[in-house]
């Protein structure tokens, strides 16, 4: 039962659950504490700005663009905050509305006497060959006043009266491109929260292009957090090579304009959006197909090599498996393969549960290992549901 003589497959099948392990937590924990390292440097500048009674920084006027689908159920508590900002420079808020206005009119009507800075127009109710978002920005940058432009969403929240600062020191520094980052929540405090599913698919996409635009590369943004110039829009010519799609205002766009040179990532908490859903299982699903649909037009590297990893989890177990059954009825190679799964997977919770704590996610409990291990049978399942539903992902006109 405790034998210790093995033959030479399991010396090698030992050998190579063995190097598995040291390869998969090499490719892994690098892009799990790049991540995390940008939040807490972020988040230590901050924290000195907001200790700091005379910021020195040259902080540029900037328009607030808040496109909203009639959100003035979230307006009332979100232009209120916008209006609030510690800002240093001067700053206008423009609502474009994309819904049927009045509601939203109100709201705006009742701030407008004690804040001249805040505007409203709206998109036509009747376009219908151009994506409802794009046309909305697009009236948004063409309405700024202001070089420097922010983007968010009228379903956000803002929750620090810091989050323009750390957006747009970027600018001050030269940048023309800031990537914010958000995080779902549910509108209504007693809706569910998201699920344990959706939070690892989530920050493992976040990780993804995160960890890209901190190396310089950047191909995809939030729409719900994010900063570029508006003489950039009008180089590009706004959204023109992406027309036809209802999406790609922050991936295919943003892969269009930003440069290693030009482009910066804010992940101080303080730059942190909150976007509320009502339905928040049907809002990352949504997502999932949509980011699916226009990636054919992005980058395929970072994807790769996160693909990798799950080769490589994958290969792990296997090989692992292999361990414990060619070695019976001895249980010396169960009880080593049992230590180094240990270890192995206990690293790999602990990593992943911090990085989604910086990320202000759900944190998963001892689930991270399997999560990684049905994760491509989920992407799977999306991209023939996304395939499936393809001719959704454009525009009235290519439609018909």
């Amino acid at each position: 039962m405790f034998s210790i003589e093995f033959s030479f497959l399991e010396y090698c099948l030992a050998g190579g659950a063995l190097c598995l392990s040291v390869v998969l937590l090499s490719l892994l924990l690098p892009r799990l504490l790049r991540v995390r390292r940008q939040v807490m440097a972020d988040g230590a500048v901050m924290a000195s700005v907001a200790e700091t009674a005379d910021d020195a920084t040259p902080y540029p006027p900037v328009s607030v663009i808040v496109t909203a689908d009639d959100d003035a159920w979230n307006l009332s508590t979100l232009l209120p905050d916008l209006l609030a900002q510690d800002y240093p420079a001067p700053m206008e808020v423009i609502v474009v509305d994309n819904g049927e206005g009045g509601p939203s009119q109100t709201v705006v009507a009742q701030l407008q006497p004690e804040h001249p800075n805040l505007y409203l127009t709206f998109a036509p109710s009747r376009s219908r060959n151009l994506s409802r978002k794009k046309l909305a920005v697009t009236l948004g940058v063409k309405a700024a006043g202001y070089e420097h432009l922010i983007l968010t969403n009228g379903n956000c929240r803002i929750a620090s009266p810091l989050w323009l600062r750390a957006m747009c020191r970027h600018f001050a520094d030269g940048k023309d491109v800031v990537v914010g980052y958000s995080y779902p929540a549910p509108a209504d405090a007693d809706d569910p929260r998201e699920s344990r599913g959706a939070a690892f698919s989530r920050v493992r996409g976040a990780l993804q292009w995160l960890g890209s635009a901190i190396k310089g590369n950047v191909w995809r943004a939030d729409g719900n957090n994010l900063g570029y110039t508006r003489s950039l829009f009008y180089a590009n010519r706004g959204f023109q090579s992406s027309l036809n799609l209802k999406y790609g205002d922050d991936d295919i766009f943003i892969r269009e304009i930003a440069t290693p040179e030009n482009s910066a990532v804010e992940l101080s908490p303080e730059s942190f959006v909150e976007e509320l859903e009502q339905d928040l299982p049907r809002a990352h699903r949504l997502d999932r197909i949509h980011r699916d649909f226009t990636a054919r037009r992005l980058p395929s590297g970072p994807r790769r090599w996160w693909g990798l990893i799950s080769i490589v989890w994958w290969c792990y177990l296997l090989v692992t498996a292999a361990v414990i059954v060619v070695g019976l009825p001895s249980l010396v190679p169960l009880i080593a393969a049992s230590v180094l799964a240990l270890i192995t997977g206990l690293t790999v919770d602990i990593f992943w549960r911090r990085t989604m704590g910086a990320l202000v996610s759900r944190k998963l409990c001892l689930t991270v290992g399997w999560f990684l291990t049905v994760h491509p049978f989920s992407t799977l399942a999306y991209r023939i549901r996304g395939r499936r539903a393809r001719y959704t992902n454009f525009t009235w006109t290519t439609e018909k």
